[in-house]
Parts: C-alpha cells; structure tokens; sequence
C-alpha cells in the first residue's frame, strides 16, 4: 500500500493495516520514515504486506492508517480506504453432471463441455458468475442473482429450483444497465462453440427494455454482440431463437443493441455458434437494460450449456451473407476436396483491400502465389491444380496482417 499525507505536518511515523475479507494481514505495524520524511500532500512509498493467494469470487481489501507520529489523527474519516475486486474463474469443461435438455430429458453432460443449472450443490461453484454493472462491472448497484424466480410471469425455474434472475422476487428497477458475467472460457484457435440456455423474459413497453448476450476476448475491455445475423435477427441453421428485435431502446448504441424485447410466453430455447480465431481466454454477458419507462417482471435464465462442435460449422463454406461476421474475414474450404484438376475457393473480405494468397505443400514450400486487388464482400478463387503431385497442400489468405489456412487434398 502506500498512503498520502493531507495533514499539514510531516509525518516521521505512522501505523497501517491492512485486512483482505475481514483478516487482518498482520498486525498494525508502526513504520518509521527516517529520511525522508513525507511532507504535506507527498506520498509514501509502497509498503508490502506479503503474498497472499485468494480463490475466485467477490473479495474486499481495506487499508488503514492512524496515530500519525504517535498522535491522535485530528481528520479520522480519511484514514480508511475500502475496494472491491473480483478474481475471475474458468470454466471447467470437464463434462461433470446433468442436464435437462430441449425436450425436457436430463441428458449426461459430455467430456469437453460445461453446463449449469445454477443449483451449485457447493457454494463455491458460484463464484464464478460475477453480477455487476454493465459496462462498469466494477460497480456493484445491479440486477441478477441465483435464486428462485417467484413473480407473477416468472414464477419458479425451468429446472431445480434456482435460475439467474434480475430479480427473484420483484419487478425490475428502472434505468438500470446490468450483466451476468460468465467465468472465463478458454477457446481454441480455429474452432467452434456451441452456446445454449433456456431463458423466460417478461418486459414491458414496446422494445423499450430488453437483453442481449456479448462476447469479449479481452476480459471484458470491449465487447461484441452475439448476433450472428448481419441484415437481421432471428434464426439461422444453428442460431435457434436468437432475438427478436433489432433495437432495444434502452441499449444506447443503434449499431450494437439488437436482443430480446416484449414477453417469451414461458421458457424457451436460446442457441447460437460463436468462431474462435486464435486461442483465447472469451467471457459472456447476459445484459439487461431499462430506459425507465416502464419496469415489469425481468429476465431468468437456466440449463446454460458451453460445448464445442465441428469448426466447419463456424468457418465458411459456402459463406451464406447471414451468417457471417461482417468484420471478420473468412476463408472456406476447397471445393471439391479431394480434388483432380480444379479447385474453388470462397472467401469473404470485410473491406475492400490487397489480398495475398498462397499454396505450400507438407514440406512448407510454395508451389502458387498470387497479389490481388478485391472489393469488400464474398469471393470465388478458381485454381488449377493439375500439375501438383498427390498429397496435403495448405493454402493460406493474408489481408490486412490476418492469416488465414486451410488444408486441401490432391489425388491422381
């Protein structure tokens, strides 16, 4: 720690302590400053208080100082300070219990996938969902909780008895801007995550107040919708009641705040597929937002699952507009693999820029290259291939710093 003299006299020595969750670190200890003293408005160095290891969740950190060069402090209300953090956990995807699946059968939770029904048989299990502020989620005035939803269009979770709600026993408050924080996920390059949960909403107003789920690959410094549509909401070949309105009033960005809005009608399913470009460390927020016109019941969700699939349900193949990234670029797989004479190869651009494009064999050498100039959009690039030998063939696309592969088939 370290501490500022405000006082008007110098101080040559001073008590501080320091206490983590209640424990003290040590006994308050007198520090002397010999040379040189800290003069007014100068601060201290830092003091050390030793290494101390702390389990994921909510913690509180308090430091103290007083009896200033053995004298009674004469302003007391300055000499404590008192901060909140949050250690963040990982999921486990270690395929551990139960659960209850879209057709209401409690299915095994397989090897390599996370789910919770937000039971937590140990308190402990919990710590990982962080309930704060949105974006501010350093801020602790907010919404959601694990607990039994119990109001009027809410009435009770989807399994067990616990859900994460808004709130569990009353309306939601109004112009509040808050999220569920997932723990962190770790996600592999070039693969492909299924995320999946159930969830009942009730929301007044016409699009007034509503939710949505983000995505962050920093930790939470920026996020990004979960909206795998470009032109529109709703449903693709693996989104499955995915939003039904483009703009929630009450999420302030009209370019980021297409989510859910009115009433489900009860529970029902929620789905969609989320690329991983490079290995990363990913965290979800399930947000939620009012605009202070009206409040009403809120959101709840249950049975949420995390699991990866086949990554060619991520990455393009035949590039369908609705369901790519508009900001990302996309490299498809060959057709056809294994191929004889003639390949083709989609790709998309999310600008208009100079693409290089390359083949390597196994052995890392080049066998095609090739500069080109290309709108922003999807793309067909059309190889022939009928004087390469048989084998395992890369080929790579490089625009704006991003390097994309994927593997090819050459058989005689």
């Amino acid at each position: 720690m370290e501490f500022l003299n405000n006082g008007l006299d110098s101080i040559r020595e001073i008590y501080l302590g320091m206490s983590i969750d209640g424990v003290k670190l040590r006994p308050d200890t007198l520090t002397i400053f010999n040379a040189p003293v800290i003069e007014y408005n100068r601060k201290s160095g830092r003091i050390g208080f030793g290494f101390h290891h702390l389990g994921p969740g909510r913690h509180e950190i308090k430091a103290w100082t007083h009896d200033p060069n053995l004298k009674q402090d004469q302003l007391p209300e300055d000499d404590t300070l008192t901060r909140y953090f949050t250690i963040l956990d990982t999921f486990k995807l270690d395929g551990d219990g139960t659960i209850l699946d879209t057709n209401g059968q409690f299915r095994p939770v397989e090897p390599g996938e996370y789910c919770t029904d937000f039971e937590f048989d140990n308190p402990a299990d919990s710590t990982g969902w962080l309930f704060a502020k949105f974006p501010n989620w350093y801020q602790y005035d907010y919404s959601f909780e694990i607990a039994t939803p119990s109001t009027t269009n809410i009435n009770g979770a989807r399994s067990g008895n616990n859900a994460m709600v808004t709130d569990a026993d009353d309306d939601y408050i109004n112009f509040d801007s808050s999220a569920a924080y997932s723990p962190l996920i770790p996600f592999k390059k070039d693969s492909c995550y299924l995320l999946s949960f159930h969830h009942n909403y009730y929301f007044e107003g016409d699009f007034n107040d509503g939710a949505q789920v983000l995505l962050s690959l920093d930790t939470g410094f920026t996020w990004k919708n979960l909206n795998r549509r470009i032109v529109d909401v709703g449903d693709t070949l693996l989104q499955q009641g995915w939003y039904n309105t483009r703009h929630v009033i009450a999420i302030e960005d009209n370019n980021k705040n297409a989510g859910w809005s009115g009433q489900s009608g009860g529970w029902v399913h929620a789905q969609t597929y989320i690329p991983s470009y490079s290995d990363a460390f990913a965290r979800l927020a399930f947000r939620f937002a009012s605009d202070g016109n009206y409040v009403a019941d809120g959101w709840a969700i249950d049975d949420f699952c995390m699991r990866p699939i086949d990554p060619t349900n991520c990455f393009a193949v035949g590039l369908g507009e609705k369901e790519l990234d508009e900001d990302q670029l996309y490299l498809g797989q060959s057709v056809p693999n294994p191929a004889v004479t003639n390949v083709e190869i989609p790709y998309y651009l999310p600008k208009s820029g100079n693409v290089y494009f390359e083949v390597t064999n196994m052995m890392g050498q080049k066998v095609r290259e090739m500069n080109m100039s290309k709108s922003h959009g999807n793309h067909l690039m059309k190889l022939d291939v009928s004087g390469l030998g048989s084998g395992v063939y890369y080929y790579w696309i490089i625009f704006e710093g991003q390097k994309l592969s994927k593997k090819m088939i050459i058989t005689k």
